[in-house]
């Protein structure tokens, strides 16, 4: 080996750790930020699937009158007493 990459190696191994630190936190920076990305864009399409569900649908009401329920009832009752 010549003497340059013998220097390298050395150097290297004195700042493996070091090295190797740096390498993790990228690593964990790197998933952090993905794993980010991926839930704000879940979200986004949630949000729009639930607003385009939201904005086809249209309402009805409905208007039941219930007095001769209410008097049927009423009845039943007071011929049971």
């Amino acid at each position: 080996m010549s003497q340059a990459k013998v220097d390298r190696y050395k150097e290297e191994k004195a700042n493996r750790k070091d090295i190797l630190r740096k390498e993790k936190a990228k690593k964990v920076l790197r998933s952090t930020v993905l794993c980010l990305v991926l839930v704000v864009c879940a979200g986004y399409i949630a949000y729009s699937a639930i607003q385009a569900a939201k904005a086809g649908q249209s309402y009805t009401y409905t208007t039941v009158n219930v007095s001769s329920l209410e008097n049927y009832l009423s009845d039943v009752t007071s011929a049971e007493e």
